[in-house]
């Protein structure tokens, strides 16, 4: 999604119903319920075809759902009615450049500016688009948003299809989201947008959503922009109630074997969930996270248990994360691991998703399919528990023969 927020400002000259139809398409829009807004604005249009927010807003959501055709058609006709908008400029510009056409979108960004010369996110955007031409802002500008954060500077989005991450098949874009979208997590903070758009794209054989706005990062932008001072705002479980439940779950499905066990927590931030795995006894329950200067220290030997919650959904290549956790695992050895897999009717809500959040780090999210032959690709098969909780291992050991027995919903694939 772009930077522009749906207006306050309802056109005068409308009936009083459809002011108050617009004024509810604006709130669903601001809600992230883009079908109920898409369908208001459309119902506006029926009565007011050159109506100038229900065009550029409509025109945003096509935009969101990847229909960069019909948002072009939409935000130009917006222009039409109304070419003294910097907002539609700058949008327009946005679809251009998620179309490849980055000097057609260096004119519209060009044209923003013409009439808000201080926009900063539509100067980082310009920037992009240079670039995409292979050329360089001879005048360029510091470039801050939301929240005083230093510039971002995301991979550009190629209109083409890409490799999947997991399987190799074509992967075209699916949708785009503001790089500020957060999960929906209750008590969590919601932040306003940032004017960066975030592209998904999804594998049309094995299902894989994922991002490559950020395969270029190092860990040090991961830290800078992400998992920085500001990450415990928008996810408060993070830091104890989360990871004491994760140990509650190790503690009810190995306890009885505990003594045997060495145990490794792959991405565990805080040591919390192995400080309370040593506090119950088990006498061997490490952390490693390159992500916390503490526990960044990968640790020597391997482990009979490592656990990796909520950990595959932050790894930009997850192949290459899997094959880190495998490195440190004793074989036979088992994988307890948590990601939250695609919902059935993923295909109707898409990266609307309450779980489809650059912001909290989550850059790929894996149907069934793709989870487990992302595991098969290294000889490991896999089991669920639910969509949430799963297994991965060779050869089942001894401490975790009894789960398959005794809880027929698990079933290997």
């Amino acid at each position: 999604m772009t930077g522009q927020r749906a207006p306050n400002r309802i056109p005068a000259q409308l009936s009083l119903s459809l002011a108050r139809k617009l004024r509810q398409a604006f709130a669903a829009h601001q809600a992230g319920n883009i079908d109920k807004a898409g369908r208001l604005y459309s119902e506006v249009l029926a009565q007011r075809p050159d109506e100038f927010e229900a065009l550029h807003m409509l025109g945003l959501i096509e935009y969101q759902r990847g229909d960069f055709a019909k948002a072009l058609r939409l935000i130009a006709a917006a222009l039409r009615s109304n070419g003294n908008s910097a907002d539609a400029w700058s949008n327009l510009g946005l679809v251009f450049h998620a179309q490849g056409e980055d000097a057609k979108a260096l004119t519209s960004y060009d044209r923003a500016l013409g009439l808000r010369p201080n926009r900063a996110d539509v100067r980082n955007n310009r920037a992009n688009a240079l670039r995409g031409l292979g050329r360089h802002d001879p005048n360029p500008q510091p470039v801050r948003i939301a929240n005083d954060e230093p510039t971002i500077v995301l991979k550009r989005a190629s209109p083409a299809p890409a490799p999947c991450k997991i399987c190799g098949a074509p992967a075209p874009l699916y949708g785009v989201v503001d790089f500020h979208r957060s999960c929906d997590i209750p008590d969590g903070k919601r932040l306003p947008l940032s004017s960066l758009p975030v592209y998904y794209r999804r594998c049309v054989a094995c299902g894989f959503l994922f991002t490559d706005a950020f395969d270029d990062w190092s860990d040090t932008e991961f830290k800078t922009h992400i998992y920085n001072d500001g990450y415990l705002a928008l996810d408060p479980d993070y830091v104890a109630k989360r990871p004491r439940s994760n140990a509650d779950v190790i503690e009810r499905l190995f306890g009885a074997h505990k003594a045997q066990i060495r145990v490794l927590d792959y991405g565990g931030g805080n040591d919390v969930l192995c400080s309370a795995l040593r506090s119950a006894g088990y006498p061997v329950a490490v952390t490693y996270d390159p992500f916390t200067a503490e526990y960044a220290c990968r640790p020597e030997g391997t482990f009979d248990l490592v656990t990796c919650f909520e950990t595959l959904e932050h790894m930009p290549d997850p192949l290459a994360g899997i094959a880190a956790m495998l490195a440190s695992l004793a074989e036979p050895g088992l994988v307890l691991f948590s990601t939250l897999l695609q919902p059935p009717d993923f295909d109707r809500t898409g990266v609307n998703w309450w779980y489809v959040g650059p912001r909290n780090g989550h850059v790929s999210l894996f149907s069934r399919n793709a989870l487990a032959l992302a595991w098969r690709r290294h000889g490991y098969q896999t089991a669920s528990f639910n969509d949430n909780l799963h297994l991965a291992f060779r050869t089942l050991p001894e401490f975790a023969r009894h789960l398959l027995k005794d809880m027929p919903s698990v079933a290997a694939r």
